[in-house]
């Protein structure tokens, strides 16, 4: 018999899945910090548990991580992990694997992973390396919190205090539009933020979402974590250009929603991430657009580098016209801050991701 695995089931479905085999709320809730608390994989180590319990746990159910296809390690200390995917149930071929790609960002205080919530993605944002591979499939839920888990495991970051954790920050910039993926997104939220267990502050997750404006209310009033806006453009037309999702969420009625955000989640200023291209959203009359586009939102700009990847149909912007347009902004009243890129070299940096599908070994 198969075994099912425990990570990413919510709480409530973890005691129904015990309650089938006799056993007891409080031993689910042990089992629950085991894994989430103290990153234990084996049943057998759970030593509050008798040792029949954990028999038969060990034959019915696991905690396996994703198997690690390659690790790879930048010169400044960033970290990529290529994880590889079963088939999904409908495949008939077993000769590859899908795969995505997830990033540690080493900080002496606030370490962040960065998290992929679909293989490949949809929306082919002409400036990110993700949209050329295409799209495939959601993520599951175990897919989703076992990238959490396997690079805790591979940092050794399962201190007994929790506090005291390494890993202080979860972004989804990955692989993937999260809120495509929203049904497993909002039950991985509450998985993240669980006091007796991973117990992240939802003030440390952010989810950013290159604009599906329908489900911004829902992210706001049901998970209450600071969003992130991809957004690369301040009219319609070239934001159409550059992402072809602003066809069927225009900016108009995104920006309002956007708007909203702040007080209906409580949290502070959403992030307004845009890339500096050459040539093409880069000029003061780009700068003062986003200024106007801005004006009234509790927001706070972070100015990227275009990191290049082979096909890339951009350039990055000249150092000099960094300084323009964040001067511009900055004398409007808009907080702005140019975020540092981490990871080039491993094509690990935003916009980089891409995963081809994994061969088989066997």
């Amino acid at each position: 018999m198969e075994r099912k695995s425990l990570i990413g089931l919510p709480f409530a479905e973890l005691m129904r899945y015990f309650k089938a085999y006799d056993l007891t709320a409080m031993q689910a809730r042990q089992t629950w910090e085991w894994m989430y608390r103290h990153g234990v994989r084996y049943f057998k180590d759970m030593t509050n548990l008798s040792l029949s319990v954990r028999k038969q746990l060990e034959q019915v159910y696991s905690c396996e991580r994703l198997p690690v296809q390659y690790n790879k390690t930048s010169t400044d200390g960033t970290q990529k992990w290529l994880f590889r995917l079963e088939n999904t149930e409908n495949s008939a071929d077993d000769t590859t694997f899908e795969a995505i790609e997830t990033v540690f960002i080493p900080e002496e205080t606030r370490a962040t992973i960065c998290l992929s919530s679909q293989v490949g993605c949809a929306l082919q944002c002409r400036f990110c390396r993700t949209g050329t591979q295409g799209y495939t499939r959601n993520l599951t839920l175990y897919e989703i919190v076992a990238q959490v888990l396997s690079v805790k495991d591979a940092i050794d970051d399962w201190p007994k205090d929790p506090l005291t954790h390494r890993l202080k920050n979860i972004v989804f910039m990955g692989m993937g539009e999260p809120l495509l993926n929203y049904e497993a997104l909002k039950k991985v939220l509450e998985i993240f933020m669980d006091p007796h267990g991973l117990a992240f502050s939802r003030h440390r997750i952010t989810v950013s979402t290159s604009g599906i404006t329908p489900m911004l209310e829902r992210l706001a009033r049901e998970c209450r974590v600071p969003l992130a806006l991809s957004l690369h453009a301040s009219s319609e037309a070239l934001r159409s250009d550059l992402m072809p999702i602003n066809e069927h969420y225009p900016l108009k009625d995104l920006m309002q929603a956007v708007r909203m955000y702040p007080a209906l989640s409580g949290t502070d200023k959403v992030t307004i991430e845009y890339a500096l291209l050459k040539g093409i959203n880069d000029s003061p009359a780009d700068a003062r657009a986003l200024l106007s586009l801005l004006r009234g939102i509790p927001a706070k700009v972070n100015l990227l580098t275009l990191n290049p990847w082979e096909g890339a149909p951009f350039t990055p912007s000249s150092p000099q016209i960094y300084a323009t347009f964040s001067r511009i902004l900055t004398q409007g009243g808009i907080d702005c801050f140019r975020r540092r890129s981490r990871g080039q070299d491993i094509l690990a940096a935003c916009g980089q991701l891409r995963a081809n599908k994994v061969y088989s070994t066997s």
